[in-house]
């Protein structure tokens, strides 16, 4: 339990350091361009550029975790780089996509409130806010929440279910947003089935890729924009989620005969 209590803690204090050295470099260069050195001013200067501030934290925050991570030897490159067959590689990208479909659909039937959406929206408007929100963020949060957590929370439960749930439960919490928290617990036992089936966190961490990344993209562009809200009553909603919800269900299936004709460890 130790590994996984420290990489967490770890995890939410480097986002408050990241986010400090965000600010040293964002708002202590410009702070030369304000007429008087006022707390008024500087809250406003840092309003001004507070979307810069948090891209900037998260990328910060993230490389700072995975090198300490590093140091301590919890997790190592070649982790993100194990074997995993090419054709199970390239079945993950649908099929997490799928099941993302069918999570994002069950997400807004039940109507939580986004407290984050206009920040994550503002952030689309960079380059780096891609590489923070869509490749940086779902690399070390399959680090810690899938290869580190599961790891330690199945050797010391001896049930991979269990590992799975626990990390799941805090995968969904570290997220804060009551619109995001339902979704990523959902998501979070589905990258953990993937990392237990295939033995890699490979599979989960380009899922985890393919997903945010359509999110990013939609909050940008606004593919889903304007279309009337997910019901249950209403029938496009239904055929689509069952539409979805069969072609993972076929993906998942293969993956699992797959590993299971190849003698590998089932969850």
């Amino acid at each position: 339990m130790k590994r996984s209590i420290i990489s967490f803690l770890l995890f939410l204090v480097m986002q408050i350091i990241g986010t400090g050295i965000a600010i040293l470099f964002v708002i202590m260069p410009k702070m030369s361009q304000l007429e008087t050195l006022s707390i008024q001013n500087i809250q406003s200067l840092y309003s001004d550029n507070m979307i810069s501030i948090t891209v900037w934290g998260l990328i910060i925050s993230s490389i700072m975790t995975f090198l300490i991570l590093w140091a301590l030897k919890y997790v190592k490159p070649n982790d993100l780089t194990r074997q995993v067959p090419c054709k199970i590689l390239l079945i993950s990208i649908p099929m997490v996509f799928s099941v993302m479909m069918v999570l994002n659909i069950f997400n807004t039937v039940i109507q939580l409130p986004d407290l984050m959406a206009e920040q994550f929206k503002a952030m689309t408007g960079s380059i780096w806010g891609f590489v923070a929100i869509a490749i940086l963020a779902p690399i070390m949060e399959e680090v810690i929440f899938r290869k580190i957590m599961i790891d330690e929370f199945k050797q010391s439960t001896k049930k991979a279910w269990i590992a799975i749930l626990i990390s799941s439960i805090l995968f969904g919490i570290v997220h804060l947003n009551p619109a995001q928290i339902p979704f990523a617990f959902l998501a979070g036992i589905f990258f953990g089935w993937m990392y237990i089936q295939t033995g890699s966190i490979l599979p989960s961490v380009v899922g985890h890729i393919v997903n945010n990344s359509f999110a990013f993209l939609d909050m940008k562009f606004g593919w889903t924009d304007g279309g009337e809200q997910a019901s249950l009553s209403d029938p496009t909603t239904i055929v689509t989620a069952t539409a979805f919800a069969i072609i993972a269900a076929a993906l998942i299936y293969f993956t699992v005969k797959y590993y299971k004709n190849n003698n590998q460890e089932q969850l």
